[in-house]
C-alpha cells in the first residue's frame, strides 16, 4: 500500500527570505536609500514618495556613513499569534556618524506580504525585546 502524500498547506509561508536579505544588505552597503525604499514594506515608507524618502532618511542620517553589514547566522521564520510572518536575520552593522564610529549587533526584520518578502526595520539587539534575552519580537511593530 502506497503512503498518503504529506498534506500541502497552500498558505505557508515561503522560506525564501534571503534574496531580500541579499538586497537590502547591498543597498545598506551601499548607503542606497533609493534601493532601500524599493525593497521597503509600504508601512516604512510612510506615505512617502521614493524621492522624500531619499531626502528624509538622508537629512536625519546627518552624514553618516556604513562602513560595513554583515550577516552573522540563519535566517529564521516567524508567524505570529495574528498570523504576520516575519524573517529574522541576525546581522552586524557598522557605521561612521560625526567622527565616530559604532558597531552595532541587529537582526533585519522582514515582512511577507503580497506574497513577497519586505524590509520593514534593522532592529538592535539591545533593545528591550519581550523577555529577558535579546531575542528579537516579531509582535512589536
Amino acid at each position: 500500500m502506497k503512503a498518503a502524500p504529506a498534506p500541502h498547506n497552500a498558505d505557508a509561508t515561503p522560506h525564501t527570505a534571503d534574496p531580500t536579505v541579499a538586497a537590502v544588505i547591498t543597498a545598506l552597503k551601499a548607503t542606497d536609500l533609493g534601493a532601500l525604499y524599493d525593497l521597503a514594506d509600504i508601512s516604512l515608507r510612510n506615505g512617502l514618495t521614493r524621492e522624500q524618502f531619499v531626502t528624509k532618511l538622508g537629512a536625519t542620517g546627518g552624514g553618516g556613513s556604513v562602513t560595513g553589514v554583515n550577516v552573522t547566522g540563519a535566517t529564521s521564520y516567524i508567524t505570529t499569534s495574528a498570523g504576520a510572518d516575519f524573517a529574522l536575520t541576525p546581522i552586524t552593522f557598522d557605521y561612521t556618524k560625526a567622527g565616530v564610529q559604532a558597531h552595532v549587533v541587529a537582526h533585519l526584520r522582514l515582512i511577507f506580504t503580497g506574497g513577497q518578502w519586505r524590509y520593514l526595520s534593522t532592529q538592535p539587539d539591545n533593545t528591550p525585546a519581550n523577555s529577558d534575552d535579546n531575542t528579537p519580537d516579531p509582535n512589536l511593530p
